[in-house]
């Protein structure tokens, strides 16, 4: 949708259900966007908890056997965790991918098009900078890295 306006229509009181329907959502939509940010505030502290603890019991208890165990089992806790935040990343993106399918279809009955000449105006801007895309999925990825960090260097404190 490259215009705001959709000038051949007007609203009238039919038309007035199908516009709770479009508040209704959108509403939605931004219940999932919000469901997905308080997801990954959750798992970040989650894993920031899991990396903290870690780091400590590889540090203060290096000389310890069983500590490689501990890191075994928490690095795999955490590979596991990452793969839930993944999956629930990808669900969230679908889920608003529907939602916001439903909201341009219903705009084309409506007088403007709020969320698509948004969604237009998004990606001229993106083809400009040629640098539009989200980090956030990568997260779960780095994160697992840093709980293996944690292994290599309780390793090398151990034996080396």
């Amino acid at each position: 949708m490259d215009t705001l306006f959709n000038d051949n229509l007007k609203i009238c009181n039919e038309d007035l259900a199908l516009l709770e329907q479009y508040k209704t959502a959108v509403a939605s939509a931004d219940r999932i966007s919000d469901r997905r940010a308080t997801t990954n505030n959750f798992f970040i502290t989650l894993n920031g908890l899991f990396f903290s603890l870690n780091m400590n019991i590889a540090v203060k208890f290096k000389e310890c056997g069983w500590v490689l165990g501990v890191l075994l089992i928490s690095l795999l806790s955490s590979c596991i965790v990452c793969y839930v935040w993944m999956s629930l990343l990808r669900h969230y993106k679908e889920m608003n991918w529907a939602k916001f399918e439903v909201i341009l279809a219903l705009e084309q009955r409506l007088p403007s098009n709020v969320c698509g000449y948004e969604w237009y105006l998004l990606q001229k801007q993106a083809e400009k900078e040629k640098s539009f895309f989200r980090f956030e999925k990568y997260i779960p990825g780095i994160f697992v890295l840093l709980h293996l960090f944690v292994l290599v260097y309780y390793v090398f404190l151990r034996f080396l």
